[in-house]
């Protein structure tokens, strides 16, 4: 949602708990392609396993301030 993409949208996230020094915590990969696969935004963070939500948010952002958003976005000719 935070990416504004829709259902045919190549987005794709993996999500993994995994043990950290307090404790379990989530980890998560994200990819955002153009349409034709050219070129791709790729991220990771890794946070508190309590806090999918915001995890997912942050991991959007920064994909945005890559320019995941123009991606999925181009103008139109």
């Amino acid at each position: 949602a935070e990416l504004e993409a829709g259902c045919s949208a190549p987005v794709g996230a993996l999500a993994d708990v995994v043990e950290g020094e307090d404790g379990p915590e989530l980890w998560v990969r994200a990819v955002a392609t153009s349409l034709d696969g050219a070129l791709a935004v790729r991220r990771s963070a890794s946070g508190p396993y309590d806090d999918p939500t915001g995890l997912g948010r942050k991991l959007a952002a920064e994909m945005v301030a890559d320019g995941a958003h123009e991606l999925l976005n181009p103008p139109h000719s």
